[in-house]
């Protein structure tokens, strides 16, 4: 039994197999290509996230703002 090769799920094999990132070219596990690899560096990740975060924030003051005024003179258009 220790001379044979040990049995592995083909689900776990496929997961194993080396294939090539089509953006940057590098070789890395199907497993690793599909749940971790990011082809972007970390900075241009940060700052763009940053910024969505950013724009977020500035829809909800917008909305707040936009809530609020209407409130304010709600009883002047209801007669």
């Amino acid at each position: 039994m220790d001379d044979e090769a040990k049995y592995v799920p083909p689900c776990r094999a496929a997961l194993s197999a080396k294939v090539t990132c089509d953006a940057c070219q590098k070789m890395l596990t199907l497993h690793s290509l599909r749940y971790r690899h990011r082809c972007t560096p970390m900075v241009d990740r940060v700052r763009r996230l940053t910024q969505e975060a950013q724009f977020a924030v500035q829809q909800r003051a917008e909305a707040t703002l936009e809530a609020e005024r209407a409130s304010k003179y709600a009883h002047l258009i209801n007669f």
